[in-house]
């Protein structure tokens, strides 16, 4: 039994001393690849996803040793300083994240205006004149972020998006009270026959003043958490949708609107904007709408809402009203 636990001794302090003598001491990790970033229209924004990033480790032997960064994830919270905090070989390091933008202030939001890609917009109150994208564009806010427009653009909004477009956790406020403009627009209203938009993701966003939201001409429309309020003064409604749009509407308040709470628009088959003949479906799940429904020329668009089966529907003119009944 000694001779065992004296061999087992042994063996322990032999393996001691190898790892002793081999084991490298690491003293400098630099980067030599600034990670990048993945992100598609619909994600969600807790599980984004980091790509690339390389370090060169280097030991106190002089040998060196290139290594890709390896990490699937990190916080939200970490983007807004353009850096992500990765472990390599057990040490923590602050690593650059390149094709991040980040804006921090209102000039910053003004030079975004009508560019592409994926915007990180830091907590604050914002206040510029109006936000114009043309192309594919996400807008993420960190913390509580408020975008005050002070203006219209293009004569359709305070702010318009024009191509594939996500919207997270981001207050709009237009000052600019008109039955005619809307708050928020998207809807590729600079071609002649009103193109598709292939996608419309928003969570988390609020809307204020004008007459609120405007839907058209876009294919497959995700909207969670949205609330959206206009003054009931507002000769129209607080959502408009349009132009062949199919649309997601869930877990929302939509306020107001002397018209009602929510219309797709249509025009009646003696009209030239043929865009406006498609068909729309709108379904909308555990939303609460303060005023009426409406669809306009049920027989030339064929457009659908589905969730309101238990309001009361009446049919007129080519119209379908839904009405809350109690």
């Amino acid at each position: 039994m000694k001779k065992i636990i004296i061999m087992t001794v042994i063996l322990s302090f032999i393996s001691f001393l190898l790892t002793s003598c081999f084991e490298e001491k690491i003293i400098d990790i630099e980067i030599i690849e600034d990670l990048g970033i993945k992100y598609n229209i619909g994600e969600d924004i807790d599980n984004l996803k980091l790509s690339g990033g390389k370090v060169k480790v280097s030991y106190e032997s002089g040998r060196t040793y290139e290594a890709a960064i390896e990490a699937n994830w990190i916080e939200v919270k970490d983007f807004i300083n353009e850096t992500a905090i990765v472990k390599v070989y057990g040490k923590e390091i602050r690593i650059p994240i390149k094709g991040i933008n980040v804006i921090k202030d209102n000039n910053d939001l003004i030079e975004s205006k009508n560019k592409s890609g994926l915007y990180f917009i830091k907590e604050g109150n914002y206040e510029i004149d109006t936000l114009r994208f043309d192309n594919e564009v996400s807008l993420i806010g960190i913390g509580n972020v408020t975008i005050t427009l002070n203006g219209v653009e293009s004569g359709q909004a305070a702010a318009l998006f024009q191509g594939n477009t996500t919207l997270v956790n981001i207050d709009f406020v237009s000052t600019y009270s008109d039955s005619l403009i809307n708050a928020v627009k998207v809807a590729k209203v600079s071609e002649p026959n009103l193109e598709k938009i292939s996608a419309l993701y928003m969570y988390d966003v609020s809307i204020k003043g004008g007459k609120g939201l405007n839907v058209m001409s876009v294919d497959k429309a995700e909207i969670d958490k949205l609330k959206v309020d206009v003054e009931s003064s507002i000769k129209n409604v607080a959502f408009s949708v349009s132009a062949g749009s199919t649309i997601l509407l869930k877990n929302s308040n939509i306020n107001h609107g002397s018209w009602g709470s929510i219309a797709i628009f249509g025009v009646s088959n003696d009209a030239t904007e043929e865009y406006y003949k498609r068909k729309n479906t709108l379904n909308i799940i555990n939303t609460n709408l303060t005023s009426a429904v409406y669809i306009e020329y049920v027989s030339v668009t064929k457009s659908e809402i589905f969730g309101l089966e238990a309001w009361k529907l009446t049919e007129q003119n080519d119209f379908k009203v839904y009405t809350f009944q109690e």
